[in-house]
């Protein structure tokens, strides 16, 4: 008992620290990319992307050293499905219209949190395209988990020890970027409560992953 209250404070602790850097890492991005002229797009993609991701690098690297192959790989493909959906989220923080119209320029969930926390930051500072970068470029350095994990794994190629679960979130993950852009492709101005087709659909395939790895 005393070892998961100590586990819950540390928990607690680091969402908070995360909670705080996150929002004044958004105000930072979004100043480096009008001062060095890279703008939103690239800022999201490759600074804020980079940065927010470093947590689940962290926590798929540990767990592939440690012979958790299943819990590494798990990691870095759920971290794209949660990162994805959070762009659901942020539509809510943005009113005026559906988020993926405004930045059509352009995971597990504890380690993605600093993409959640940096995404809603970035929407109520008017930075649209800076948040869907972000989520955009995290997911892409979100792949590279994969490989840094095949590094780490010391029993054989980390791919022959995935199981038929990382398999299913992976084929979701596709899915649920198929469905992103499909949004960015389409640009729908209004849906339902205000997040558009994409991301009803985004919420429903988050769900199905959440309720397969709970009950299978």
């Amino acid at each position: 008992m005393a070892d998961m209250l100590g586990t819950l404070a540390i928990f607690a602790a680091g969402a908070l620290v995360i909670l705080i850097a996150g929002s004044r890492l958004a105000g930072v991005a979004d100043q480096l990319a009008d001062r060095t002229g890279l703008g939103e797009a690239a800022a999201g993609t490759i600074l804020l992307g980079a940065v927010t991701s470093l947590p689940g690098l962290i926590a798929s690297s540990t767990a592939a050293w440690n012979g958790l192959p299943e819990m590494a790989v798990s990691n870095a493909v759920g971290g794209i499905a949660a990162q994805t959906v959070f762009l659901v989220v942020a539509d809510f923080f943005h009113k005026p219209a559906n988020l993926e119209h405004s930045a059509a320029s352009v995971t597990n969930l504890f380690s993605s949190l600093p993409e959640l926390v940096t995404t809603v930051a970035c929407i109520r500072q008017g930075a649209y395209t800076l948040a869907v970068s972000g989520i955009v470029g995290g997911n892409a350095f979100d792949t590279l988990f994969v490989a840094a994990s095949d590094l780490f794994y010391l029993d054989g190629s980390i791919y022959h020890a995935m199981s038929g679960r990382q398999e299913f979130l992976l084929a979701l993950s596709i899915m649920m970027t198929v469905t992103l852009v499909a949004g960015m492709v389409r640009r729908e101005r209004r849906g339902p409560a205000n997040i558009g087709f994409e991301g009803v659909l985004l919420i429903a395939f988050y769900a199905l992953a959440v309720a397969t790895m709970a009950f299978a």
